[in-house]
């Protein structure tokens, strides 16, 4: 039967390997859904990006473009969100959309003829 001391070992190594085990698959999520972006950030600014994916907010990095793209705002982003973060208020919202760019279709011009009436689309999909 293990002693006192035997079973606070135990239940220190256990927990350590638990909080290892749990903020290597944090990180593991983390770089997964910052992709290429996770390369330039800042450890602090790691910190924050994997703070809001544990707490269910990885929505603000859904279809953020490649590094090298808009990273000056995707800054402003993770600053704002710091200050979210720490309780300091402040709308994520505003920084998140100025993030992202809109879409830019390809032109594909297509002739569409109905009821002898004929016109060009040049975004037909």
């Amino acid at each position: 039967m293990p002693n006192r001391q035997q079973t606070a070992i135990g239940t220190a190594v256990g927990a350590l390997a638990g909080f290892m085990l749990g903020r290597a698959t944090s990180n593991l999520q983390t770089k997964r859904i910052l992709g290429s972006n996770y390369k330039w950030m800042s450890s602090q600014e790691r910190r924050v990006a994997r703070s809001l994916i544990s707490h269910g907010h990885d929505h603000v990095f859904k279809a953020w473009p490649k590094a090298g793209v808009n990273d000056d705002a995707k800054r402003r982003l993770l600053t704002a969100a710091a200050t979210y973060l720490s309780g300091a208020g402040g709308s994520l919202e505003a920084e998140r959309l100025s993030v992202l760019s809109p879409p830019v279709p390809d032109k594909q011009s297509k002739l569409l003829q109905t009821h002898d009436d004929s016109r060009e689309d040049s975004y037909y999909w």
